[in-house]
């Protein structure tokens, strides 16, 4: 699978439920995020590379939760951290959630949506 990351990433640390069809949902902690993916440390637990998974996370906000359901892929898994790619990066959803954390986590500048797809896998953004 291809590494794009190519933006800057954000540090910060957000809970984070990941959806692994041989595990179930396993917790773990947003590390940092980019418009192409995210880090997430789920020590001890490693995934198999271009793996697809659904992520769940709910980020607080002023006017309360928010839930995000969004479906990304294994990059490279090493020492329980995982690098993921999102699925569809165009997706309103993707883009809502990366604004969403941005200003949880007090971002100067949100982080926007790239225009990567990874389309030529069959998968569906599930909709919050």
């Amino acid at each position: 699978m291809m590494d794009c990351r190519n933006k800057a990433r954000r540090s910060l640390a957000v809970d984070i439920l990941i959806y692994y069809r041989d595990l179930g949902y396993v917790h773990g902690k947003i590390r940092d995020i980019a418009p192409q993916g995210m880090c997430i440390d789920m020590h001890p637990v490693v995934l198999p590379d271009d793996t697809l998974v659904e992520l769940a996370v709910t980020v607080p906000g002023d006017k309360g939760e928010r839930f995000y359901r969004v479906e990304a892929f294994v990059a490279h898994a090493a020492d329980g951290v995982v690098g993921l790619i999102f699925h569809k990066q165009d997706d309103a959803n993707v883009r809502c959630l990366l604004r969403a954390i941005a200003e949880v986590a007090n971002l100067a500048e949100p982080v926007e949506g790239a225009r990567h797809d990874r389309s030529d896998q069959r998968a569906q953004v599930m909709g919050a």
